[in-house]
């Protein structure tokens, strides 16, 4: 046991720490456009702390002992990686500091050699292992082995040091057990599972009962994901929610106003500027939680599911519906893309019934409605289906640079709307982008093909999510 613990923990230091380096250069070649740069500088830094400290080492040879603080950089290095690159514009400095006590942790791993003689030849010895760990930290999508490691370099140093410190060497052992049930509870890094989905970096997932969330990221900007399906971006989210929010307010003031859905945040956030009071009804309870806490989403919905001014109601929405005749002037739905079953009740017949009967005699609503190119049939196919339900319907459309073609549906119960729209004025809100030369280039849609299927979507024939995945954009 002494042969392969005691004498191995050097091999085992060198690669657990090849395993740690190769975070920052795959964070390099994920996050920077052109990385050379800042993996040569890491290169120079890793080299040159281990140098400097090599030589601090040798009049302070106590303090090769630092190499037992492997253990929670080889255990935290991961989460802390994108942790500090989701929450902080200082990622460069932490990832720089990070390499300089790297390179500590290799001047100390000498102290630590397999047979005191032939010394030159550990730096061969470490920069072989080392590869080993880089080339299976690079080219995995789990980071499982990192447990592995550390306790195998846990028991090593136990082992070597056993007869001169045995608290130290207890300590250790207990720390890095203590560690990696720690590691178990925090909550893990879902890009190694969802990754291969995306070319660009994904820094945080989450899955509801209704959805998947992922987030990705480009050049600081990022990219937000419903089931597969890019929802929105941080680059351009006007021209996704302005489209949704002000057309219809042009058409009613209302007292009373109601979300189905947008558990992001990002379309009350729009209403709220505007001093409506705004009641949304969560479809997806857990995501609305997730969209409040979350630093990736209060930065863009601008802390609105915090608002005062926003009454989050958790009930069944069919039910609450039900519950509420002639109750509210406005109604958005902004509920999950009908991918499946379960979303696909979001858009029938007997839903938008009991939307007819939530709103006032003059109320309006508005629901995104797909790309009528990607996904032409089930474009349609809503269309048919509000109208089933007693609504007077107009339909408009917005290229969103990072999404694509994608169209929203306004409805009313005794009047249609499509010339007020050509004339609405949206000179009062503080919009970036929506004007009224916008608003009439939305209504245009040009000649449109006709379609075999004249039918709607209802709970007992669920058609609509079977179109929805048939689109050009759509999950198979």
């Amino acid at each position: 046991m002494r042969l392969t613990f005691g004498t191995g923990l050097f091999t085992y230091l060198a690669i657990l720490i090849g395993y740690c380096y190769a975070y920052f250069i795959r964070g390099y070649l994920h996050f920077f456009e052109r990385p050379s740069g800042d993996i040569i500088i890491s290169v120079v830094l890793l080299i040159g702390a281990s140098l400097a400290f090599h030589k601090f080492l040798k009049k302070n040879a106590q303090l090769k002992y630092v190499v037992m603080l492997l253990i929670p950089m080889g255990l935290l290095s991961l989460q802390g990686f994108f942790w500090f690159y989701a929450q902080t514009d200082f990622f460069l400095v932490f990832n720089y500091l990070s390499l300089v006590f790297l390179g500590f942790i290799v001047a100390a791993s000498f102290k630590f050699p397999i047979t005191e003689k032939r010394f030159k030849i550990h730096y061969f010895i470490f920069a072989l292992f080392a590869f080993v760990g880089f080339i299976i930290s690079f080219f995995s999508k789990e980071f499982d082995l990192a447990g592995t490691l550390i306790l195998f370099v846990a028991v090593s140093f136990a082992v070597r040091e056993w007869e001169v410190r045995k608290g130290l060497s207890l300590i250790t052992v207990m720390m890095s057990l203590a560690l990696l049930v720690l590691s178990f509870k925090l909550p893990q890094p879902k890009f190694s599972e969802r990754q291969n989905r995306y070319e660009d970096l994904v820094v945080l997932s989450k899955e509801t009962r209704f959805q998947t969330i992922d987030v990705t990221t480009w050049k600081g900007n990022y990219w937000y994901y419903q089931n597969g399906i890019n929802h929105f971006s941080s680059i351009d989210s006007w021209l996704y929610y302005e489209p949704f929010a002000y057309p219809a307010l042009t058409q009613i003031m209302p007292n009373r106003t109601l979300i189905i859905g947008g558990e992001n945040g990002m379309l009350a956030a729009e209403l709220l500027k505007q001093g409506l009071k705004v009641d949304l009804l969560a479809v997806d309870s857990e995501m609305v939680q997730f969209a409040k806490d979350e630093a990736l989403f209060t930065s863009v919905n601008e802390g609105a599911l915090s608002s005062p001014d926003l009454t989050i109601i958790n009930s069944d929405p069919f039910t609450f519906l039900g519950s509420k005749a002639n109750h509210y002037d406005l109604i958005y739905i902004d509920a999950p893309d009908p991918v499946d079953v379960l979303t696909n009740q979001f858009y029938t017949k007997e839903f938008y019934d009991l939307v007819n009967g939530s709103l006032t005699y003059e109320g309006v609503f508005v629901t995104q409605s797909g790309s009528p190119y990607f996904a032409t049939q089930a474009y349609e196919m809503i269309k048919r289906t509000i109208k089933s339900s007693g609504f007077q319907i107009s339909s408009y459309h917005n290229q969103v640079l990072t999404l694509g073609e994608w169209s929203w549906t306004i409805g009313a119960k005794k009047r249609g709307l499509k010339s007020e729209l050509l004339s609405a004025k949206f000179d009062t809100y503080k919009t970036k982008w929506l004007n009224n030369e916008a608003m009439q280039m939305m209504l245009s849609f040009g000649k449109t093909k006709a379609l075999m299927d004249t039918s709607v979507n209802t709970i007992a024939d669920p058609k609509l999510y079977q179109y929805y995945l048939d689109g050009n954009f759509g999950m198979k």
